[in-house]
């Protein structure tokens, strides 16, 4: 029996959320189903640098047996989706193992698109997938916007052992017309970094929280910025997650 896992991308990092899709696979045009990365960071595989990168991190060890994938699919910023990408895989985070490297088609930027299969060389066991992008199709920031792993419900998953700890972040009012307020809760005492980055990949604001409280509240006044989207980059310690943040004046 096989099952298939449908990942929405939301942050960079290792959150996933699972969801059922409906009408037959087909895609729409917005930027809140799509993953945005308008600036590098320390991919986790260490060999490969500062680079543009997704990981995803299974509850439980997957037989995954095969990959459809959906690429960006805003009208006016197709050329960020990913061109090449080197897709790796690992059972405990820190050794990885090369699937190969492969070419994502152009998404149409219509409300149709069903995306493609990937074809994978052979079925692989990992609790990790980490997509690192080569190339886009021109554009500053790279994007994507859905990924599904089928995977073999036969094979014996090892729960993790584990738990990756991570701070709660929100932002509200998200869309906002002056000002919003990023919340942070956190454990840990290392310094936060916050950077808030146009779809040009230029950053417009930043922040640095040294020794941080366990619950923090930072203003941002957007008054100025122009209408649009814009990502807020959080990195504490080997922690790093972006969201989405919408200025709009209506």
């Amino acid at each position: 029996m096989k099952r298939l896992f449908l990942i929405i991308f939301l942050f960079l990092g290792f959150g996933v959320s699972l969801k059922a899709q409906c009408d037959a696979n087909q895609h729409n045009t917005s930027w809140y189903d799509e993953w945005i990365s308008c600036q590098t960071s320390e991919n986790p595989n260490s060999s490969h640098g500062l680079t543009h990168w997704i990981l995803y991190q299974f509850q439980n060890t997957q037989k995954i047996t095969g990959i459809h994938l959906w690429n960006t699919n805003i009208p006016d910023h197709l050329n960020t989706g990913i061109k090449e990408a080197l897709i790796e895989y690992s059972l405990d985070g820190e050794q990885w193992e090369t699937l190969d490297t492969f070419t994502f088609s152009q998404a149409t930027g219509n409300n149709s698109y069903t995306g493609f299969d990937i074809s994978i060389p052979h079925a692989f066991k990992a609790q990790y997938v980490l997509i690192t992008a080569l190339n886009n199709y021109g554009g500053t920031c790279y994007g994507l916007s859905e990924i599904r792993f089928e995977t073999d419900s036969s094979f014996l998953s090892v729960p993790e052992s584990n738990a990756i700890q991570k701070p709660t972040i929100n932002l509200s009012p998200n869309p906002f017309y002056q000002k919003t307020t990023l919340t942070i809760k956190t454990s840990k005492k290392e310094t936060i970094n916050i950077n808030v980055i146009d779809t040009h990949g230029k950053t417009i604001f930043t922040k640095k929280l040294s020794n941080p409280s366990s619950m923090v509240k930072l203003k941002i006044n957007g008054k100025n910025w122009p209408d649009g989207l814009y990502i807020v980059s959080v990195r504490q310690g080997d922690y790093k997650d972006e969201f989405k943040l919408i200025k709009s004046n209506h």
